[in-house]
């Protein structure tokens, strides 16, 4: 898999992923500036948000995100991990291979030291790739009216 900026993915794609995630979850089109900003301010970022698409190496598709940035209603440290995937291309390992290369950029290229993932507990897939990716289950927290679980990975603790 390679990856992409998702401001380069053509929006007819972008719609038909938004059409088939219909589970509950959001998906929100990511702004260039943003990916610029995160760019010109390493190592010392801070509210900066990294925006990557998924994209297969041999089709050159398009097929979910994998981002980075502050989440709001989170106590610091409160750098987040989110994701999503084509409903066609789950359980395969995009998702783990995309989340464990975005965090590892972090570690090494960033003053990052904690990452945070939150998933509805209901959300049994997204649950389990952040413990393959090494999180550790922190405390359930509600957000946007909704019971989360939440998960913090270290750079410490990463192997």
């Amino acid at each position: 898999m390679s990856y992409k900026k998702i401001e380069e993915i053509l929006p007819s794609e972008l719609i038909e992923l938004i059409q088939e995630y219909i589970d509950g979850e959001y998906i929100y089109i990511p702004i260039k500036q943003d990916n610029k900003k995160f760019i010109e301010a390493i190592p010392n970022i801070t509210n900066e948000f990294l925006k990557l698409g998924m994209i297969l190496k041999e089709t050159n598709e398009f097929i979910g995100f994998c981002n980075t940035g502050i989440k709001e209603g989170l106590s610091e440290p409160n750098r987040e991990i989110a994701y999503a995937v084509s409903k066609r291309y789950r359980n395969r390992g995009y998702t783990t291979q995309a989340v464990r290369e975005l965090v590892r950029y972090l570690f090494e290229n960033t003053s990052v030291d904690h990452v945070n993932a939150v998933a509805l507990p209901k959300n049994a897939a997204s649950n389990k790739v952040i413990k393959k990716c090494g999180f550790a289950f922190c405390e359930e927290i509600e957000l946007e009216g909704q019971r989360h679980y939440r998960y913090v990975l270290n750079k410490k603790g990463i192997k």
